[in-house]
């Protein structure tokens, strides 16, 4: 147990490291809804949403301002940016919404073609036959 502990802590501090010495973009969002993203239930607020790193060393950060509650999510999945959002050049970020139950699924930071692309939990097929999936995208903005 104090080993996996010990390995938690070198890589948070790593993180640490990391975001202060590289490069980072910063967008923000009013997300009205509770959702989860790497396994943490983040409540409804205000966020910024960070990229931090380089090319080798790349991770998202999800910080709530209201409740100054965080995740990190080290990033390598990307999907093509749906053609609308491209054409309009405005950043987003998607969730899919099981009944109340929603979770961090994509956000594209407003360049290039790709889009990160989070994991979800499986739907049941109950929750396909009652039309119970939804997915909710909200507009980010840049901050300056």
């Amino acid at each position: 147990m104090k080993n996996a502990a010990t390995k938690w802590m070198i890589a948070v501090a790593a993180l640490a490291a990391a975001a202060g010495s590289a490069s980072a973009q910063m967008l923000n969002a009013k997300i009205p809804m509770s959702f989860r993203v790497g396994g943490q239930l983040m409540a409804p607020g205000s966020y910024e949403v960070r990229e931090v790193g380089s090319a080798a060393n790349h991770f998202i950060r999800i910080y709530n301002v209201d409740t100054h509650t965080a995740v990190a999510l080290v990033q390598n999945a990307k999907s093509d940016t749906p053609k609308a959002w491209l054409h309009d050049g405005v950043p987003r970020i998607t969730f899919e919404c099981v009944g109340d139950s929603c979770t961090l699924r994509r956000m594209w930071n407003g360049e290039g073609t790709e889009a990160y692309v989070f994991p979800a939990p499986r739907a049941r097929p109950g929750d396909l036959s009652a039309g119970r999936i939804s997915v909710v995208t909200l507009a980010l903005i840049k901050a300056h």
